[in-house]
């Protein structure tokens, strides 16, 4: 049931957060994370952290913010 409703949030929504997801299923990101990677195993999701050159790494962002999933279908 739930690995149905973060597929429906993962496609509607295209991009989001690991913080994203968290929030809005009122999980700890630890579960989030796993949801998501379930979705990432087969194939419909990609993560994406980001590189140095697009961050500078200043530790102001939280973690949950810098993984970003795709929707890729």
């Amino acid at each position: 049931m739930i690995l149905t409703e973060v597929r429906d949030y993962l496609r509607d929504r295209r991009h989001v957060t690991l913080d994203d997801v968290a929030t809005h299923f009122d999980v700890d990101t630890d579960l989030a994370r796993d949801l998501v990677g379930r979705w990432v195993r087969k194939g419909r999701v990609v993560c994406q952290k980001p590189s140095a050159a697009q961050c500078s790494l200043c530790d102001s962002c939280k973690a949950e913010c810098l993984e970003v999933y795709h929707w890729v279908g």
